[in-house]
């Protein structure tokens, strides 16, 4: 069992926040809120002024700020509306490397970054069963998988090894 968390990471450009978690935020690649309605308690942090719109992956939220935000006030404001709800942030912990597993699989390079993405290919559809995957690379005899920020190999392997079990070699 996935153990809820978060964390916010601020990116390269100072108008932007990452929000990383290992709940599950969208099925889509992408979903741009708005228009778009955010998934509670996220859908509040669209009240913090500042915000003006959100970017939602499978386990990570891209918050866009208006010019002029002060993004350490944000910080403290979306810790207000999400800890009650999701617990307190967590330390964000290194990326998690991605894994290559055999597949048996000939055919052109795909690659999907949602569940929606992965629709038209078998194996890559498989890989997203498993939670804390973000990404899949599938290409011949391979498919490299990448977990969202806040999950680790040791949680996630199992999932994704059975997940694949089908197209194993």
């Amino acid at each position: 069992k996935i153990m809820v968390a978060w964390a916010l990471e601020g990116a390269r450009n100072p108008s932007v926040l990452l929000l990383h978690t290992t709940v599950e935020l969208t099925r889509a690649t992408i979903e741009t809120c708005p228009p778009a309605r955010a998934p509670w308690p996220l859908d509040r942090l669209l009240s913090i002024p500042g915000i003006r719109s959100m970017d939602l992956h499978r386990y990570r939220a891209r918050l866009n700020l208006a010019s002029g935000t002060v993004r350490a006030l944000v910080e403290v404001r979306i810790g207000e509306i999400l800890s009650p709800q999701l617990g307190s942030p967590v330390d964000l912990p290194a990326e998690p490397q991605p894994r290559a597993f055999a597949v048996r699989y000939r055919g052109p390079r795909a690659v999907a970054e949602s569940p929606g993405m992965a629709q038209s290919e078998p194996v890559l559809r498989a890989a997203f069963l498993a939670p804390g995957v973000a990404e899949a690379i599938l290409t011949e005899g391979v498919v490299q998988v990448r977990l969202g920020r806040l999950f680790a190999w040791d949680q996630a392997e199992e999932a994704v090894r059975k997940a694949l079990r089908s197209f194993a070699p």
